[in-house]
């Protein structure tokens, strides 16, 4: 298994993370993701797994949100 990664840092300013609420919600979820955070969003959405681990939507956003990362556990 090979795996890679790029981290990109930006200022606050550029980044504009501030302008959303750091609680972690699925709407938080779904803020980071579509500025690009997906290491933010992937890992709140694990907490909220842990808070709710019956939650099958949760699992099914954590999915697409993998694949929309380039991030799938088994791409084929």
């Amino acid at each position: 298994m090979v795996a890679g990664g790029l981290i990109d840092r930006c200022s606050e300013e550029d980044c504009q993370i501030r302008e959303t609420p750091s609680q972690c919600d699925r709407v938080f979820v779904r803020r980071l993701a579509l500025r690009g955070f997906y290491y933010n969003s992937i890992s709140c959405l694990c907490d909220l797994i842990k808070s709710s681990p019956d939650d099958k939507t949760l699992r099914r956003m954590l999915d697409a949100l993998m694949r929309q990362a380039g991030l799938e556990l088994n791409p084929n």
